[in-house]
């Protein structure tokens, strides 16, 4: 009986709460204005009007960065669409728009630098990030570097690349290292009895034999002025690993015995018959042309070109390991290579809206870009540490063969556009061209050079 009562006395409970909860939920339609009926609030619990409260309150959460990237080659396009993906799912409260950057030689860059207009991330090199600091338009990054962790994720011959003469960052960068090549034609060295050539000596000799087999020793497209630089670039790394870098920095002088001796072994080869006088009209493609087509022996480029050779050639090329040393290659210089880069990458404009956003999501694209190129054979060595990061497309031996090599690569010169003085690599190049025609002599070329650069850094300096 008392259970029974007990039940009842629960039932009664439940039903007054029941009772109150539905007097309540009237009250409440009433007061909004808004029929209670269950039909009714069926009807809004399942429109989408909810969803897009939801998603205007997300859009609001978002902030909008402007960025100004490179997007040309079908590869690099890839692979910055891939790292703006990667992005979306590391950083979604951000809302990226692009501006493509143009291909004028920083010309525009240099335009909205004078006038302080420069999008949240833009794309620098060494000459731009110092010009930007000039007028408060690079913001230091080195914080930024150590919050996102990035510097763990770096292949450690890639780090210096972070870092700007005085210590600090600047800009991130996103590409690996990348070394000048002498490629050698296979069938064309075989054809001729050759053997490949191992230092300065043999190499003279095989220019010699080509040479008097009507065959062009060396596809060169001379017209692109940093090639006649890095062939001499490339010779005075034998001796001294930073190459013709301290010319332009002013640490030294042309007079001085190693770049007398790297110019007169060019002289030298040049009189052997080294090039052919379509050199300084050829353009890249003529040049790799006539490699591919057997009509030289051998062709001189970056790294980057392995993959067009393959393209072409099948695994009918590989490159030589600098033979251009007095005796056999050492410990001391086999692993030195002319060519390399210096600091540069995604740089971040002080006065924008959002800096610190904009400057932690230039660092983790700068590393979600460099998977991309790697991914897509924009480069042929690895930038990150990152694991499962593989390339798309199988280069050939010599790409696999290149990124093994490049692991025990201990240095770099720098291409000459990479110099801090842009003119250095006009005058140089002007200047070993006129050497490269055979009809300049050694001494003018040293003392006319020589007399170039001295003033020019000198005019730099008083700026």
């Amino acid at each position: 009986m008392k259970k029974m009562l007990k039940m009842k006395k629960t039932l009664s409970l439940g039903l007054a709460l029941m009772l109150t909860a539905l007097a309540a939920g009237c009250a409440k339609g009433a007061d909004t204005g808004k029929d209670a009926s269950p039909e009714k609030e069926q009807t809004q619990e399942s429109t989408p009007a909810d969803t897009s409260n939801q998603e205007q309150e997300t859009q609001e959460e978002q902030i909008t960065i402007t960025a100004m990237l490179q997007y040309t080659s079908d590869s690099g396009k890839k692979a910055t669409d891939y790292a703006i993906e990667r992005m979306k799912e590391i950083m979604p409260e951000v809302n990226l728009v692009m501006e493509v950057m143009p291909e004028d030689g920083d010309v525009t860059l240099k335009t909205r630098i004078a006038a302080g207009t420069l999008p949240d991330i833009w794309k620098s090199n060494t000459g731009l990030v110092y010009l930007a600091l000039e007028s408060d338009n690079a913001m230091e990054l080195d914080k930024y570097v150590e919050e996102t962790g990035i510097l763990d994720r770096i292949n450690p011959g890639e780090r210096d690349l972070l870092y700007a003469k005085d210590g600090h960052c600047y800009a991130i960068p996103y590409f690996s290292q990348e070394s000048y090549l002498i490629y050698y034609n296979k069938k064309v060295f075989e054809e001729n009895n050759v053997k490949i050539p191992t230092n300065y000596s043999e190499f003279l000799e095989a220019v010699k034999t080509f040479r008097a087999n009507d065959i062009t020793p060396l596809s060169l497209f001379a017209k692109d002025v940093w090639c006649p630089v890095a062939i001499l670039d490339a010779i005075v790394t034998r001796d001294d690993p930073r190459g013709l870098v301290p010319i332009d920095t002013g640490e030294a002088r042309l007079t001085e015995e190693v770049y007398v001796k790297g110019a007169t072994k060019l002289k030298e080869l040049i009189d052997a018959g080294l090039i052919s006088q379509t050199a300084f009209t050829a353009s890249n493609d003529e040049a790799m042309a006539a490699f591919a087509n057997n009509e030289a022996a051998m062709y001189a480029n970056g790294c980057w070109a392995i993959k067009d050779l393959y393209a072409i050639m099948g695994d009918g090329f590989g490159y030589l390991d600098y033979p251009l040393q007095d005796g056999e290659a050492t410990d001391a210089n086999k692993n030195i290579r002319s060519g390399g880069q210096s600091a540069g990458g995604f740089s971040i404009a002080p006065y924008s809206e959002h800096a610190d956003v904009a400057a932690k999501y230039a660092c983790l694209l700068a590393m979600e870009l460099a998977n991309g190129r790697y991914i897509y054979g924009e480069v042929l060595s690895p930038f990150t540490t990152d694991e499962g990061i593989t390339q798309e497309e199988d280069f050939g031996p010599v790409a696999s063969q290149y990124a093994e090599d490049a692991k025990n690569f201990t240095s770099y010169t720098l291409f000459p556009w990479a110099y801090d003085h842009a003119d250095s690599m006009s005058i140089l190049g002007e200047e070993i061209s006129k050497l490269m025609t055979g009809d300049y002599a050694v001494e003018d070329f040293i003392q006319n050079t020589d007399s170039r650069i001295t003033e020019m850094l000198e005019e730099a300096e008083a700026e």
